[in-house]
């Protein structure tokens, strides 16, 4: 609850400690503001009921209960059945008509990451749009920054009044990165996580020529 500043207790069985406290046993208390295995990314729907979760570099649509300060999460099944590449980035824009993802058909393995599918760390990313409504997202995805050699788009977000689509851009050199060291976490060049050749584009939901945001990029490895 961002207005009360205050976390919800959703999953109340999974404390089995009733003095435990952000200090003692701190283990335990924690259990009980998460669910296991549910969603590692979330963009809610405009009526704070619903989020889209990604799991596994797949998308679901998950159902949040709130009554004071306990709640109840819930997966309802997957979203865009008709989508068969796997799906990260998820974003729900704020009157819930519309909605984007990132798209991408070859896991990355790495470090943390052994079957490649945390959808943190993606190639040959590309930006997909759909439409929505406030409870469903609608299955007729299509593509809005396709596919290219030697890039990969990934991170959309759309403006508050739908007219602009923003996302991050990378392109693929030699692995690992550079810039960073041998073991580190997504240090592949091209993985969409930390990249160093990263920079930002924008479109508009109709799509077009994406325009690079060159003032706000800084230099290549900063």
């Amino acid at each position: 609850d961002i207005g009360q500043q205050t976390l919800i207790n959703i999953n109340p069985g999974a404390s089995t400690d009733p003095n435990s406290s952000p200090t003692v046993n701190f283990t335990d208390y924690w259990k009980k503001f998460r669910v296991e295995k549910i969603a590692t990314e979330n963009t809610w729907g405009p009526n704070n009921d619903r989020v889209v979760s990604m799991y596994q570099s797949k998308l679901y649509l998950t159902q949040v209960s709130v009554t004071g300060l306990t709640g109840t999460v819930t997966r309802v099944g997957p979203i865009l059945p008709s989508w068969t590449e796997y799906g990260s980035d998820p974003f729900w824009s704020q009157d819930g008509s519309l909605f984007v993802f990132t798209s991408y058909d070859q896991p990355d393995i790495g470090l943390y990451n052994t079957d490649g599918l945390n959808g943190d760390m993606k190639r040959r990313g590309k930006i997909v749009i759909a439409n929505a409504d406030p409870g469903a997202i609608h299955d007729d995805a299509r593509d809005l920054v396709p596919r290219m050699n030697n890039i990969t788009s990934y991170y959309p977000s759309i403006s508050n009044d739908n007219k602009l689509i923003v996302f991050n851009q990378s392109a693929c050199g030699a692995d690992p990165d550079q810039y960073r060291t041998a073991m580190d976490y997504g240090n592949q060049s091209c993985d969409g996580y930390d990249d160093t050749t990263a920079t930002l584009w924008v479109t508009t939901p109709g799509g077009g020529n994406p325009i690079r945001l060159d003032a706000a990029n800084g230099p290549a490895g900063s």
